[in-house]
């Protein structure tokens, strides 16, 4: 496996008997370096925790026969050196003995970072490696707890490294006109029921669509929309009625939605409406 240099000095940054995050953005490839580490402390037990099943499932097939599933539905092996699973299993598995970890490393420790798990986790297990692209808690203060902080690389360098192929970007401000002032957040996200006012006044479903269609984006490049909810995800299937449309999300099988995502992965240009499915840590 070779590796970025961002990418091994982050590996040999890593010291054993202590807690440390990495820094290190999306596309960034986060998973190549848990195996880096996973590959140079060869005699320990590592537990890799995230929170996506399909993710779970994603890093699992990485490691092969040596490593065993902590997740619903699938079989724990407890002989094996890696074991990659979900917080929700773990934390219903009593069975499962912490104290056998040599190091844990957890995907998006900004999204749980102080639960009683974790807490556990960190009293128990002596190598604690967390990861994140977003180092803040949710007052928006820094993350605390680490002896140290291991920074890899940020989107500008990455571009200028060719590490990414350069994205247009459009948001909802693109489009809705200066409404976006009378957005409203709920919770982390924003408010649905605002969201689709704004559509409905601001016709902004005919304006995304003018602008892919006018400049023919669906037929030229990958279009990739993301969408906060199934029926706002339909109604903008529905809308677009164009050949090369496809929506995902969590409630069609996992045979329509890796046929789906094939497809756009080998596609040469086409749009996936895309509903909290490859929204974090999807490596494709």
């Amino acid at each position: 496996m070779q590796l970025r240099l961002y990418q091994e000095q982050a590996v040999n940054q890593v010291e054993l008997n202590k807690t440390q995050l990495i820094v290190s953005p999306i596309r960034s490839g986060k998973s190549v370096i848990m195996q880096a580490i996973v590959s140079r402390f060869s005699t320990s037990t590592v537990l890799i925790l995230t929170s996506n099943r399909k993710i779970i499932l994603q890093l699992k097939e990485y490691y092969g026969d040596d490593a065993s599933f902590i997740l619903a539905g699938k079989k724990y092996d407890h002989t094996k050196r890696v074991f990659v699973g979900s917080y929700q299993t773990l934390n219903n598995r009593k069975e499962i003995d912490l104290n056998s970890i040599d190091i844990v490393m957890r995907d998006e420790a900004h999204l749980y970072h102080n639960n009683n798990l974790v807490k556990e986790l960190r009293e128990l297990v002596p190598t604690v490696i967390d990861f994140t692209g977003s180092p803040i808690d949710s007052k928006g203060g820094k993350l605390k707890g680490y002896d140290n902080w291991i920074r890899t690389i940020n989107i500008k360098e990455m571009f200028d490294n060719s590490y990414l192929s350069p994205v247009r970007f459009f948001s909802l401000s693109n489009f809705i006109e200066g409404q976006d002032s009378n957005l409203k957040n709920n919770k982390q996200d924003y408010d649905e029921n605002v969201v689709e006012q704004i559509m409905d006044k601001s016709s902004l479903l005919a304006t995304v669509k003018n602008r892919i269609v006018e400049k023919e984006y669906h037929l030229k490049n990958k279009i990739l929309i993301y969408v906060s909810s199934i029926s706002m995800g339909e109604k903008v299937l529905k809308y677009l009625n164009l050949p090369n449309v496809k929506l995902i999300h969590s409630k069609l099988g996992s045979k329509t939605v890796n046929e789906y995502i094939e497809w756009f992965d080998t596609a040469s240009s086409g749009v996936l409406l895309n509903c909290k499915m490859l929204t974090v840590g999807y490596d494709n």
